[in-house]
């Protein structure tokens, strides 16, 4: 296909708003700016700035609400492309958007082009490169001075062929209450719904109760095309555990869409007939992601939807403070129960965490822990109402420990898709009457850190629990593989005699005979009145690297730990 063909296509799709994804250039991905532990927060965007300076464009006001006492830090964001568009008075650019200077607030402030050259939600220069960035400016001194209030912004569009998609400030402060504070972590970047993999943002959130949401700074949503839909997939730490999904399309809990250009006020200068708003602060509630307080890994994803749109700012919120999950307690572990018996019944509680009313739908759990009595099927339940369900467990023969979850289904006033429920963690075992033997190992799995060939990671501390009601005798503790990348640098489980209520330790590191990654396990043999020669292994896995470098923890592994 010849030069003039693409240049053909790529105006076609200017004129269009829509445009493939082919021949842009990389996102900026999202990285973590500032987690703050504990703050208040207030955030305010503009949109409809998007015509050129001739057109009164890139001028307007935003109107921050909400802040009192002190402000900490006051962070300004604006959007901005750099495009050929003469029809529309887009004229003499230069591929580069590059406008750091601007007026605000009756001062001449600078920012930082903290992202660029994205694949520009689907705007490029015909026939390219793509040319957008997003800028950041502290304006803390200026939102102290003055707290609530307009704030009159002008200049980003001052330069030929520029076009601002929108604005937004997002203040944090501390209004003296405790009690209301957020954990915010707060993330910035450039990445597209356009991009491979539609959207890609992996991150880490330690979860400790309460409600979660994402507050979102899109930029070029429009009302004339439409929305694809948003997934966001949760994973707690562990070999074993699951990953989970919540995915947003159509209407958002405020009742619009979820990139039409309408959430933040429209100045009335938009690019183009099609493009009025191009800017959008969406929240969507993300707590049915979480079930135990712990650190879950993140990803999300796009799929779908003709309008353009890419996420510039990026904060989740979480109550400061340690909080009960929406589905509670969690996790709970019903204990030892004789097989052919039942618990003890115990009551969950589940409290609405989302922010308009839900209805129940499917309670579900694994038949060896029953719901043998629910008040929430069908049930609809306003913001911070409640139902229960009465669980037990039912062993039907011994084992280790098993692990499970009770699932509450739901559907809300967003319509959330594929069914999402809130879920709390179940554990008990199966044991005989009479006395038993039991070995757990703590932790039970174990992935260290990545460690380069000829070099060892720090040892990790493994520990062989007896459990049971039997005094039980270890009679050898060894990797299975030999050679074995896993070297046991001390162990003091070979021989040993452990009494009910204590353990035994080894201590191995991964040490690579290669690149790639390896799997092996630590086993012991142990013998006890009612077992002979029984195996307990924990699984080991490690990643060995050709040298050392920026390459460490680029599989999101956690240096030196190891999950159950």
């Amino acid at each position: 296909m010849g030069r003039q063909t693409l240049a053909t296509i790529a105006w076609a799709c200017i004129a269009l708003f829509s445009c493939p994804s082919s021949d842009v250039q990389a996102n900026t991905p999202m990285q973590r700016y500032i987690e703050l532990e504990r703050t208040d927060y207030a955030v305010a965007g503009v949109g409809g700035i998007g015509a050129p300076l001739a057109e009164e464009g890139g001028a307007g006001t935003v109107t921050l609400a909400g802040v009192s006492g002190t402000v900490t830090l006051a962070l300004l964001y604006w959007n901005g492309l750099d495009l050929a568009w003469p029809a529309e008075g887009f004229t003499g650019g230069d591929a580069d958007y590059d406008q750091p200077d601007i007026r605000f607030d009756g001062h001449d402030i600078s920012g930082t082009r903290i992202a660029r050259f994205s694949s520009n939600d689907c705007w490029p220069q015909p026939p390219g490169p793509d040319s957008t960035a997003l800028f950041r400016a502290d304006v803390t001194e200026l939102v102290r001075a003055r707290g609530d209030g307009e704030y009159a912004f002008s200049g980003l569009a001052s330069r030929p062929g520029h076009s601002a998609n929108g604005l937004s400030m997002i203040v944090y402060f501390d209004d003296g209450n405790p009690l209301n504070d957020r954990h915010v972590t707060h993330y910035e970047g450039l990445q597209s719904t356009q991009s491979a993999g539609g959207l890609p943002f992996n991150f880490a959130l330690d979860y400790n109760g309460g409600a979660v949401e994402a507050i979102l700074h899109m930029s070029d949503g429009q009302s004339s095309l439409s929305d694809g839909e948003l997934r966001w997939y949760a994973k707690p730490d562990g070999a074993s555990s699951t990953e989970r999904s919540l995915r947003y399309r159509g209407y958002l809990h405020d009742g619009l869409l979820m990139w039409a250009g309408n959430s933040v006020p429209v100045m009335g200068h938009g690019r183009g007939s099609n493009g009025p708003g191009l800017w959008d602060i969406r929240r969507m509630p993300l707590t049915p992601l979480y079930g135990p307080s712990r650190r879950y890994q993140h990803r999300s994803t796009y799929v779908g939807g003709v309008d353009c749109v890419s996420l510039n700012v990026a904060q989740f919120v979480q109550p400061s403070d340690a909080q009960t999950a929406a589905l509670s307690p969690n996790p709970f572990d019903f204990g030892d129960v004789v097989v052919g018996t039942q618990s003890a019944t115990q009551r969950f509680t589940l409290t609405n965490l989302m922010p308009g009313q839900i209805t129940m739908g499917a309670l579900v759990s694994n038949s060896l822990f029953p719901i043998i009595a629910e008040t929430c099927s069908g049930q609809t339940l306003a913001p911070s109402a409640t139902c229960t369900a009465d669980v037990v467990y039912r062993p039907l023969s011994t084992s280790l420990p098993v692990n499970s979850e009770i699932r509450l289904h739901f559907t809300d006033a967003a319509q959330t898709s594929v069914g999402p429920y809130f879920f709390a963690e179940l554990r008990g075992a199966g044991v005989p009457e009479g006395a038993f033997s039991r070995v757990e190992p703590q932790p039970r799995t174990c992935r260290f850190v990545p460690t380069p060939v000829g070099a060892a990671s720090a040892p990790v501390r493994l520990r062989m629990a007896n459990t049971g009601t039997l005094p039980i005798t270890i009679t050898s503790a060894t990797t299975v593989s030999t050679p074995s990348w896993f070297t046991i640098v001390h162990s003091d489980c070979a021989g040993q005699t452990v009494p009910p209520g204590s353990s035994c330790t080894a201590d191995i590191s991964l040490r690579p005979l290669g690149t790639g990654i390896a799997s092996d396990a630590f086993r012991i043999r142990y013998d006890a009145d009612d077992e002979t020669a029984e195996l307990v292994s924990v699984p080991l896995q490690g990643p060995g690297l050709a040298a050392a470098g920026d390459q460490m923890l680029k599989d999101g592994f956690d240096p030196g730990e190891c999950v159950d």
